[in-house]
C-alpha cells in the first residue's frame, strides 16, 4: 500500500490530515507513508 492523494476530488492538507489521524500503528504509518515507494522506486 502507498499513500496518495485523490486530486482534484481531495487536498493534500485533506490526505495528509486523514492519514495523520488514522489508527495505525506506527511501523505502518512508516511502511504506508514512505518505505513502500522507497523501495518500489529503488529510492
Amino acid at each position: 500500500m502507498l499513500f496518495s492523494v485523490d486530486y482534484p476530488y481531495e487536498t493534500m492538507s485533506q490526505a495528509a490530515t486523514w492519514f495523520d489521524d488514522a489508527l495505525l500503528a506506527e511501523n505502518d504509518r512508516v511502511k504506508i507513508g514512505r518505505d513502500n515507494a522507497a523501495r518500489l522506486f529503488g529510492l
